[in-house]
């Protein structure tokens, strides 16, 4: 990842390592959802929030 940030194909907002925190934090509270089987909790889209938050920190 930091490879890739260092190229500019993507730019986390602060460091590296802190988007690794946050977004693993953001995985595990969507797991929960999944396992708990929240209303509106599919697979698929857990899936797409996951996806459109990383896009959103990542965007270069």
């Amino acid at each position: 990842m930091q490879h890739g940030a260092a190229l500019g194909v993507f730019r986390p907002r602060g460091s590296v390592e802190d988007f690794t925190v946050r977004f693993c934090a953001l995985l595990d509270g969507l797991a929960i959802l999944r396992l708990r089987q929240a209303p509106g909790g599919t697979r698929k889209r857990l899936i797409q929030l996951a996806t459109e938050a990383a896009r959103a920190e990542l965007a270069p």
